[in-house]
């Protein structure tokens, strides 16, 4: 008679040798039965529906010769204020939305489901010290930020941080050595996103070992599936919240929850509404705010070709220059509506250097590009909202990604520029602020969030006749 263990096998092998995949149970007989368990729970994980459609998708994405030409024309966008009359606008906007965080019916959710791999550091990226005098961490300064926002609003403000499997206990136990920063941890709600398996060129399943598949996160768009899974948009609307307010936490700069961008997306009755900056360069690696065959869409950087990248308008701009920095508003009623219509949002394949082991079991470190992971992206929401804007802001103001170990985009461009920001801050609160021949801060500047949040609330607080001679911070 079989075992139990045993009839889970026979049965997940039956389904594994329908899909053809069968060469993730090619070490069964050498596995422990610790080993066994864990890989079954693995298998028993997988849609068998869904894996089909991720191998073909891979198979597909191989067999084409050339990208599908698409119909693209440039989404517009509120712009920056330039006139009287667009500063006018903005303020009415401003109070609007300073009016829906005094209501309570903001939250705010930061994607931080990643490891700082690339930066040399094997743990969650918000752990990354950016804190130019201080070395506040990422998450420091994000969560400081709201509670400086519940402050000046008199309500507190749902903190949700969507972690992934590889970093949950992570991030968990970071905040809670931290003492959450200061934060009610009874507004904080910790959830992890799901993992997809990753592939081989032909669409088989990579192995990380004999018992493990090789997986990683399944993207930002796997938001949708977590905030369903976990139930969190029945307990914000329980709480009064209505919109969403998202950003990912490797951005140094991100103004969470933004008076003014809450109410353009209020004012132009948005579902879902977007930041955007000028892009530097045709090169730079962002994706653009287009629309596709007429409906509203972000377009990645590799799946937007050579000449459309490089197109200039009448004024020489590029035709295709509004890049999307990962900020969004969401009304809770939309995904809502997701959820009810079973939106399934596409997956996009990439290349990647994916550690598995090969059919002997002996470990690979690839050198190059081994493996395709799937991701879903969040902005592919865009179709489905009924109205959408995209607001444009400044990139030295609100976007400063941590992405490499060193150069662009790296934990120090991010701390020079919020050096930047602070004595930008601190000039327009006519403070003189020491500059060398580069144009740049000879000392280095820190403003605490639970001190400032922007330059008008620095004006109310500095001291008059304030002289900079020295590292400075205000905390």
């Amino acid at each position: 008679m079989m075992t139990s263990m045993e009839q889970r096998y026979r049965r997940i092998l039956d389904v594994m040798i329908s899909l053809g995949q069968e060469q993730v149970l090619r070490f069964w007989p050498d596995l422990t039965d610790a080993e066994k368990m864990s890989l079954l729970d693995q298998l028993e994980s997988l849609s068998a529906e869904q894996l089909q459609r991720q191998s073909d998708l891979i198979k597909q994405y191989r067999a084409e010769t050339a990208p599908r030409p698409l119909q693209l024309e440039p989404f517009p966008v509120i712009p920056l204020a330039a006139s009287a009359a667009e500063r006018t606008r903005d303020q009415q906007a401003a109070k609007v939305g300073r009016e829906l965080l005094r209501q309570g019916k903001v939250a705010v959710l930061v994607v931080a489901g990643g490891l700082g791999s690339r930066l040399g550091r094997e743990e969650p990226k918000g752990c990354v010290e950016i804190g130019p005098i201080s070395r506040r961490s990422l998450f420091q300064f994000h969560t400081e930020k709201i509670i400086r926002l519940e402050h000046l609003y008199g309500k507190p403000i749902l903190f949700l941080i969507m972690t992934s499997e590889q970093n949950h206990t992570d991030t968990i136990q970071y905040f809670h050595r931290h003492h959450y920063f200061g934060k009610n941890p009874d507004t904080l709600f910790f959830f992890s996103q799901s993992s997809q398996p990753a592939f081989d060129q032909y669409g088989k399943l990579l192995l990380r070992s004999r018992h493990a598949l090789a997986l990683s996160p399944d993207g930002h768009g796997g938001l949708l599936a977590a905030l369903q899974r976990h139930r969190l948009v029945d307990r914000l609307q329980n709480a009064g919240v209505e919109l969403l307010y998202y950003f990912q936490v490797d951005n140094a700069l991100c103004r969470i929850a933004d008076p003014l961008f809450l109410g353009h997306h209020v004012l132009q009755q948005a579902e879902m509404a977007s930041k955007s900056v000028a892009k530097r360069n045709a090169e730079e690696k962002v994706g653009v705010f287009c629309r596709v065959n007429g409906r509203p869409a972000v377009v990645e950087y590799s799946e937007l070709n050579e000449t459309l990248r490089n197109q200039r308008d009448d004024q020489g701009d590029l035709r295709f220059k509004q890049g999307s920095i990962a900020i969004h508003i969401f009304n809770l009623a939309f995904f809502t509506r997701l959820f009810e219509t079973k939106v399934q949002l596409p997956y996009h394949i990439a290349l990647k250097k994916v550690p598995c082991i090969d059919g002997q079991g002996r470990p690979i470190t690839p050198e190059r590009e081994n493996g395709y992971k799937l991701e879903q992206f969040i902005f592919d929401a865009l179709p489905y909202a009924r109205n959408t804007i995209v607001v444009e802001t400044s990139r030295e103001e609100e976007f400063s990604p941590v992405k490499n170990a060193s150069g662009l985009d790296s934990p120090e461009t991010a701390t020079r520029a919020l050096v930047e920001l602070f004595g930008r801050w601190l000039e327009k609160a006519g403070v003189a602020v020491p500059r060398g021949p580069d144009g740049l801060s000879r000392h280095r500047l820190e403003i605490s969030p639970l001190y400032a949040l922007d330059e008008e609330e620095l004006r109310s607080k500095i001291p008059c006749k304030l002289e900079i001679i020295g590292d400075t911070f205000f905390d």
